[in-house]
C-alpha cells in the first residue's frame, strides 16, 4: 500500500501557506525572510521524507547541511531587518556546516545543535519584549505573530536538547531509548512555552515601574501619540503598526512601546485596540449601521478580532451592547 511520509504533507502545508502570504499580502507587507523561511522547511522536509520515508540516505548530508540555515531563517522571519551586510552574520552556521562536511564530518551535528541553541536563545529574547518588539506587524496580528514565535523558539530548543541527549544514548545504549526521549522532549516543548507566556508577562508588569526620571518623557511620548492618533485616526487603518507609527511621531519605535506601556498600561496594540472599540461604540449607539460595517468602519480587518476585542473592553458583545444602549435612550 503507498504511504506518504508526515513530512511531506508538512512540506505541502508550508507551500500552500508560502503562496497563500505571498498572493493575499501587498508588497509592502510582504516578508521575504519569512517566505524564505517556509521555503526551506518546504524543502527540508521533502529531504527528510526521502531520507526516512524512501530510505534515500544519500541525501543524508544534504538535509544536515541545510537544516544548519534554518534557524538563522526562523530569527530573520520575525526580527525582519533590512538587507544588508549586517545580515551575512547569519551565513556562519551555514559555513561552519560545510566546513565540518569538507574536514571533520563529525562535527556537523555539533554544529547544528549549537546553532539551534543560540537562535533559540536569540528568538526567546526577542519574544521577550512582547509584540511590540516585532514593530512590523499589523497590530491586529501582534499576538498571534508572537505566539508563533515562541512555538519557534520551543522547538529550536528541543531540537537542541533532542540533539545532545540522543547523541549521548547513542553512545551508552546504542540509541534504543531513541523514541522515549523524542517524546519527553514534546512535553518539554510545552512547558517551555508555558514559561515563555509566563517571561513575557513578567516583563510587560516590570515595564511598567519606570522611574520618575522617564515618567515625564514617556508622559511627553504618549501626548504626542494621542494627538497624533485624534488627528490623523490612525486606529481607523487596519495596517497600522509600531514601526509605522514611530515614524510618523519621528521617535524610535522603543520609545513609543515604554511610553504606552508606562501610562496607558499595555502595549501599542492593545491601545490601538481600544481606540477602535471606543469608535465602534460611537458608531453602534450613534448610528444605523450594521455590526459588519461598524466592524470595517473601526479598524478592525476580521469579526472574531473585533469580537474578541470588544468583549474584553466592554465585557459585552456587540449586538448586546447595542441593545442595552437603545433600550436605555427609550427607557
Amino acid at each position: 500500500m503507498f504511504m506518504v511520509p508526515l513530512p511531506f504533507v508538512i512540506a505541502l502545508l508550508a507551500a500552500i501557506f508560502a503562496v497563500y502570504e505571498a498572493l493575499t499580502r501587498g508588497l509592502e507587507r510582504r516578508s521575504g525572510w519569512f517566505l524564505a523561511f517556509l521555503g526551506l522547511i518546504c524543502a527540508q522536509q521533502i529531504l527528510v521524507g526521502l531520507r526516512f520515508g524512501y530510505g534515500v540516505d544519500s541525501l543524508r548530508l544534504v538535509q544536515a547541511l541545510s537544516a544548519t540555515f534554518l534557524p538563522p531563517l526562523a530569527y530573520l522571519a520575525f526580527r525582519r531587518p533590512a538587507l544588508g551586510p549586517a545580515q551575512l552574520v547569519h551565513l556562519l552556521p551555514l559555513l561552519a556546516g560545510a566546513l565540518a562536511l569538507v574536514c571533520f564530518i563529525d562535527a556537523l551535528d555539533p554544529v547544528l545543535a549549537l546553532t539551534n541553541l543560540i537562535y533559540a536563545v536569540l528568538l526567546i529574547r526577542l519574544g521577550l519584549g512582547g509584540s511590540d518588539a516585532l514593530g512590523w506587524v499589523e497590530t491586529h496580528r501582534g499576538r498571534a505573530v508572537l505566539t508563533l514565535l515562541w512555538l519557534v523558539a520551543a522547538v529550536q530548543m528541543i531540537t537542541f536538547v533532542a540533539d545532545v541527549v540522543i547523541a549521548v544514548d547513542f553512545v551508552m545504549t546504542d540509541g534504543r531509548n531513541t523514541l522515549r526521549i523524542l517524546s519527553w522532549m514534546t512535553v518539554l516543548g510545552l512547558l517551555a512555552g508555558l514559561l515563555g507566556y509566563t517571561a513575557v508577562t513578567w516583563m510587560a508588569k516590570r515595564a511598567r515601574a519606570t522611574p520618575e526620571s522617564q515618567a515625564a518623557d514617556n508622559e511627553a511620548t504618549f501626548r504626542q501619540l494621542s494627538a497624533l492618533v485624534d488627528a490623523e485616526k490612525l486606529h481607523l487603518d487596519p495596517d497600522i503598526n509600531l514601526n509605522r507609527i514611530a515614524r510618523r511621531m519621528m521617535r524610535p519605535a522603543r520609545e513609543v512601546s515604554r511610553a504606552v506601556n508606562a501610562v496607558a498600561g499595555c502595549n501599542v496594540s492593545l491601545y490601538i485596540n481600544r481606540l477602535r472599540v471606543r469608535q465602534a461604540c460611537r458608531l453602534l449607539e450613534g448610528s444605523d449601521m450594521s455590526v459588519t460595517q461598524v466592524i470595517y468602519a473601526a479598524g478592525f480587518d476580521t469579526k472574531s478580532n473585533f469580537n474578541r476585542e470588544f468583549t474584553r473592553n466592554t465585557g459585552q458583545t456587540p449586538s448586546a451592547w447595542r441593545a442595552a444602549r437603545v433600550g436605555a435612550v427609550k427607557g
